[in-house]
């Protein structure tokens, strides 16, 4: 395992910028298993990783939602993106525990774990690149691939459509209201319109 910083971040983008666009896949009503494109980069959400074939790349806010993706995808997997000060029960926020995770994932991830300042932490690592949305999971991806990389197209499944909480396939411990659905639709347009990248919510 490769733990990436800010001075590190070049090292994957010169990876993940020969891709064309990004899929995002969350475990909204909307998701969907779909094959892997030519040239695609791809984000699983949480347990969303578990179904979704071949993610380059799996997100994770919230501290107990590490526990719950498959040691398979964790063996395959290329890029884990996580705050330095994970979310607890939907708070916490004070308590660094990455080095937590980092001792789970000895034996099962053997890839880059990019570590990043989520907007809610108390302390901020000038060592760290900075993802501010802290609408959901999803959103955080959206702010990796517009702030991050070069891709200027994203696809999303399972991310910001209104129906029931969440796809027939996953659990879920969220409860994701009109209005809060409604919040991440309005900062994923803000911040696709603010790096000039196109987006399609299915």
């Amino acid at each position: 395992m490769k733990i990436i910083k800010k001075k590190d971040i070049n090292i994957i983008l010169k990876d993940i910028n020969k891709n064309n666009f990004a899929t995002i896949f969350g475990k909204g009503p909307t998701f969907k298993i779909i094959n892997k494109e030519k040239n695609e980069f791809r984000i699983g959400i949480n347990q969303a990783s578990n179904l979704a074939p071949d993610v380059d790349m799996v997100a994770i806010n919230d501290l107990h939602n590490i526990y719950k993706i498959h040691d398979c995808v964790y063996n395959k997997l290329k890029y884990l993106l996580v705050p330095e000060y994970l979310h607890t029960e939907k708070t916490g926020r004070e308590k660094e525990y990455y080095s937590i995770i980092l001792e789970y994932l000895q034996d099962k991830f053997f890839g880059c774990l990019v570590v990043y300042n989520l907007k809610t932490s108390k302390q901020k690592n000038e060592d760290l690149i900075d993802l501010f949305s802290i609408a959901s999971t999803g959103n955080t991806a959206v702010d990796f691939i517009c702030e991050q990389t070069q891709i200027k197209k994203i696809e999303l499944y399972g991310i910001a459509m209104e129906g029931d909480n969440y796809h027939s396939e996953f659990i879920g411990n969220g409860n994701y209201k009109k209005n809060l659905i409604r919040f991440m639709k309005k900062y994923i347009n803000y911040i696709c319109q603010k790096h000039n990248v196109s987006y399609k919510l299915n």
